[in-house]
């Protein structure tokens, strides 16, 4: 029976989500296009730690902070090629968190946030109250086996972005859960 309400209540989800795609047709372009975001995030992830692997090596005076393309110690802007690629990998990686957001948190948090806001406002537990449904939110989320792994992505790809290249190869984790590879 838990199922048949469950089953219900993600149906009348999905038919609000249709009805707001066909509203906002911007949004409704990017929800329909998530498998496209995946592989893009996928495949830039491939030729960033393509570009990563054969950048850094011996033979370059700043070995771990000065990147060269494919060994030429005369090509520069290789750092910036990275850079690039990582903005890109984030970008589509935050457009399949925001469609995984969208399709699965008011499901998993509704309750949640439901109760919250039938409580009577009070000074000392309406902020207590909100802070705890933040956590079991956030606990919730993350325990979202598909949300999980696209934050991971995301806060690798920052790590990436600000601290050292070598932090995009969690990218490549996804070759477990892709389509194509399967």
């Amino acid at each position: 029976m838990k199922s048949c309400d469950y089953l219900i209540k993600n149906m009348k989800h999905e038919e609000k989500l249709n009805r707001m795609f066909n509203t906002y047709k911007v949004f409704g372009i990017i929800a329909d296009r998530a498998k496209l975001w995946e592989y893009c995030s996928f495949y830039i992830s491939i030729v960033l730690n393509f570009i990563v692997l054969f950048s850094y090596f011996d033979g370059s005076p700043d070995r771990l902070e000065e990147p060269y393309l494919f060994f030429n110690l005369d090509f520069t802007e290789t750092k910036s090629i990275i850079n690039l690629l990582g903005v890109l990998n984030l970008v589509f990686s935050g457009l399949v968190v925001a469609h995984f957001f969208m399709k699965r948190a008011p499901i998993l948090l509704g309750d949640i946030w439901s109760k919250f806001y039938k409580m009577k406002l009070n000074l000392m537990w309406t902020p207590l109250s909100f802070v705890a449904a933040v956590v079991i939110s956030f606990y919730k989320c993350l325990r979202d086996i598909d949300i999980l792994f696209n934050c991971l992505v995301i806060l690798f790809a920052i790590l990436g972005l600000a601290l050292h290249p070598f932090f995009f190869f969690f990218g490549l984790t996804d070759m477990m859960r892709n389509d194509v590879l399967k």
